[in-house]
């Protein structure tokens, strides 16, 4: 049977899509239990030369485990990978993206095999991979730093506690803070757990200072870890002389997704970086919004929502990036958050809320940046009194002098 040929027992698998032959992507079936193809549309005969139906299509994706695509495909109900192809002519794609995922059909089961041509990805990805190299360098040393500690330690709680001290440790201190002359710096962070998922940074860079804040999903052990991969990857960035934000938000991007998925965790993040020179403030990337106060207390937000996308959740994000630009005069400020702050929450289940952290921002503004700090959470673990602190809590005060 030649690839022309489709198998009666695919064929209303397919009626739902009368043009598929003439789809720009590639589409195939193949039987679940023997992996042998039953069917495939011109783009898929053309980009993988196929011309006979009834090969197993480990002889189609020479490269593909088996073995693991069906332990995903019954795990998840779906499994993709990316492939480079080396085609003869110029109108054949370089990089394709195949997915598979199960369908049940008149009782029969089948593999619905989908492949997208992702070569115009190739010219964002040559950008952006010497920096990707920087960080798959320093993840790999804080892997092993990781292995080597739980080697040593024989007990889950000895593991939490020495990640709590690396985090404590990779914060900025009183000293680094001090040193950003042009700027009031004061900040807090407290984890819900002994390891927490949220993420500060003030970092000078020449005549710039580059602050960020993130909050991983959920907390504990593996928030904690993906919080370090974070810290390390922008500082590695930083110290190569990159200060474009978009840059490294989509390296850093490419570099989280990886290690999440060797993890095995379910995890991304929400991720804020500020370029701080003589005033002006480039903001990019998604977190919760970002405060703006003026001398007097006066408070404008900045909705983050379209100047970024999450981290760890698709392979690509420099399309979603974008850039927003605040000037400070003296007086003039910024605080940053997460939404442990916000959604904090009383014994009556009643939330912090935004209005009520603006209100003590604007009542205290006059005061030094650690002042205010200390005020807002003071408030924040008054108004939580008794009950359960559910989520890390972190704040930066930022203050133009």
């Amino acid at each position: 049977m030649t690839a022309d040929e489709k198998s009666p027992q695919v064929l209303s698998s397919l009626t739902f899509q009368p043009s598929i032959d003439l789809i720009d992507d590639a589409y195939a079936f193949c039987d679940q239990q023997s992996l042998e193809l039953l069917y495939c549309n011109k783009a898929f005969r053309e980009w993988f030369d196929v011309d006979t139906l009834h090969i197993n299509i480990e002889q189609v994706f020479t490269s593909l485990r088996t073995d693991i695509l069906l332990k995903r495909l019954k795990k998840r109900g779906a499994y993709t990978f990316s492939l480079e192809l080396e085609p003869e002519s110029n109108w054949l794609p370089k990089l394709l993206e195949i997915s598979f995922k199960f369908v049940n059909q008149d009782g029969q089961q089948y593999i619905a095999i989908h492949a997208h041509n992702m070569t115009k990805l190739l010219e964002k990805d040559a950008l952006i991979q010497g920096h990707s190299r920087l960080i798959e360098q320093s993840n790999r040393k804080l892997a092993r730093l990781t292995k080597q500690l739980e080697d040593e330690n024989l007990r889950l709680n000895a593991e939490v506690e020495v990640t709590r001290k690396l985090q404590k440790f990779l914060l900025p201190t009183m000293d680094e803070l001090l040193k950003v002359e042009a700027m009031d710096i004061a900040c807090f962070m407290e984890p819900a757990e002994e390891v927490g998922g949220d993420y500060y940074d003030v970092l000078q860079h020449d005549d710039g200072v580059l602050i960020a804040i993130g909050d991983v999903t959920g907390h504990g052990l593996e928030s904690g870890m993906v919080m370090l991969m974070v810290q390390m990857g922008i500082r590695t960035l930083l110290s190569s002389n990159e200060t474009d934000a978009g840059l490294i938000l989509s390296a850093l991007n490419q570099a989280i997704i990886g290690n999440v998925a060797r993890m095995n965790a379910d995890k991304s993040l929400s991720l804020a970086m500020l370029y701080c020179q003589n005033g002006k403030v480039r903001l990019t990337g998604q977190h919760e919004e970002i405060i703006v106060v003026r001398k007097g207390g006066q408070i404008e937000c900045i909705d983050t929502i379209d100047l970024g996308f999450p981290i760890g959740l698709v392979d690509d994000i420099s399309d979603f990036i974008d850039d927003s630009y605040i000037d400070l005069q003296p007086g003039d400020g910024l605080v940053l958050y997460t939404d442990g702050i916000t959604e904090a929450e009383n014994a009556e289940k009643q939330q912090y809320e935004m209005q009520r952290l603006c209100t003590v921002i604007s009542k205290h503004w006059s005061h030094p940046a650690d002042v205010i700090c200390k005020a807002i959470t003071d408030d924040v673990y008054q108004f939580i009194g008794e009950h359960h602190i559910y989520d890390d809590i972190t704040l930066v005060v930022i203050k133009q002098k």
